[in-house]
């Protein structure tokens, strides 16, 4: 932008792009403070609860086919029971870093970590 665009702006011209630049600078800060302490996320049809991933729990939430245990306990967390026929989320065992999942299809369940402590296979970041 050269010397004689400037001249055409005016003063509110200037209080105008001075507030676009610091909304556009507290949403990069904001997006790269997000995240936090580690949460686990269970998502069943009706009902979303949220755990931190320290603490020492064991739920059970209600799905379609009937109960499906979780425990959390030392920073991991991982499915002890679901009614579903393979037993897939129960075979896969624990999860501990932010970006992983458990998802237990049938009975409609899904598991998982967000927060800090991503893993370091992070492909891309974007703002």
């Amino acid at each position: 932008m050269g010397r004689s665009a400037l001249r055409g702006l005016r003063p509110l011209d200037f209080c105008a792009c001075a507030a676009a630049l610091l909304a556009v600078g507290a949403s990069v800060l904001l997006a790269s403070s997000r995240g936090g302490v580690p949460r686990v996320h269970i998502r069943t049809v009706d009902d979303e609860y949220v755990y931190q991933l320290s603490s020492t729990e064991t739920v059970t939430v209600d799905g379609p086919l009937g109960g499906t245990m979780i425990e959390i306990v030392d920073g991991r967390v991982r499915v002890l029971e679901d009614p579903g026929p393979k037993q897939i989320c129960v075979k896969k065992g624990w999860i501990e870093s932010a970006g992983e999942w458990l998802a237990c299809l049938p009975n409609q369940v899904l598991v998982s970590i967000e927060g800090d402590g991503a893993s370091s296979d992070t492909d891309a970041l974007s703002y």
